[in-house]
Parts: C-alpha cells; sequence; structure tokens
C-alpha cells in the first residue's frame, strides 16, 4: 500500500491529516515525531530498494528539533526528488517560504488553513497537479503584479 511520510510531534495534527488523507484514497501514514527518525526510514529505503513513500509531510516546529532537518536530507538526496515534499506549519513567513521552496517543497500548507484545505492540497500533491489557486490567493498575486510601464500621471498644483 502506497504511503504518506509525516514528521509532526502533536497527536491532533496527525489525526487531521489521517482524516485527509482518509478521504482521499487509500494511504498508509508512517508518522514520525523526530527527524533523525524519519531521516533513517528514509535512507533505510533507499539502501534497500524498498518503497519510498507517495507523499513527505513535513512540520517545521517541532519541540527539540527542526523539520529543516528532514527537509536538508530531503534535498540533499537525488533519488528524494521524485517523491513530492510540502510543507505544513504554522511557521509560514516569507523566509520560510522561500527556504523550504528551494530545499524542495512543492507546497508550504499554513496549519491556519483548515483541513479542506489541506486535503486539496495533499490530494494535489498525491495526484501529481497543481493546486488551484484560492481567492485569496489570486487576489495577493494581483496586488503584487507591478503596474505596467508607462507614464506616470503628474500632479497638477
Amino acid at each position: 500500500m502506497a504511503y504518506v511520510l509525516l514528521l509532526e510531534d502533536l497527536d491532533s495534527d496527525v489525526h487531521d491529516v489521517k482524516a485527509a488523507l482518509d478521504q482521499i484514497g487509500n494511504f498508509d501514514l508512517r508518522r514520525f515525531d523526530m527527524p533523525a527518525r524519519a531521516i533513517d526510514a528514509l535512507s533505510d529505503a533507499l539502501t534497500s530498494d524498498s518503497e519510498l513513500p507517495a507523499l513527505i509531510v513535513v512540520d517545521l516546529n517541532l519541540p527539540q528539533s527542526s523539520g529543516y532537518e528532514l527537509l536538508r536530507f530531503y534535498h540533499a538526496t537525488p533519488k528524494l526528488q521524485a517523491v513530492p515534499c510540502a510543507v505544513w506549519s504554522v511557521m509560514n513567513n516569507e523566509v520560510d517560504k522561500k527556504l523550504t521552496t528551494w530545499m524542495g517543497s512543492k507546497k508550504m500548507i499554513s496549519k491556519q488553513s483548515g483541513p479542506t484545505t489541506l486535503r486539496k492540497s495533499l490530494a494535489s500533491l498525491l495526484n501529481g497537479s497543481a493546486e488551484p489557486e484560492s481567492p485569496s490567493q489570486k487576489s495577493s498575486a494581483k496586488s503584487k503584479t507591478p503596474a505596467s510601464p508607462g507614464r506616470r500621471p503628474t500632479k497638477r498644483a
């Protein structure tokens, strides 16, 4: 059975991911609460030619470590690049978004976005399709679009 590797320390968040996966399809969930254990499991799968996860989901904010440890391993391991990786975290400022994207994350999902967004995001990554933009993403993209070149209006006294 295909599985999703989840790096998450909170049981309630694990429940949310499991609920989303149950709605998407038949996926096993392998949860790790420490990056070193997740890295060991992925290393074992790579060296034994075992099945790799269908998706890796990473929480950045962990009590004694950081999800960035797993992202560094993911980024440095070419064989893992075929596996989509998503960050699901409360830490979703612009610096985190840019850094996690650079490290290979295909999507950053805010934990505050709710179960529907989580489910749709996971489904799009598991199906290999792009997630449709939400209206708030479209409006923020429009506001960041530079004005068309041309003359600036002049002030009249």
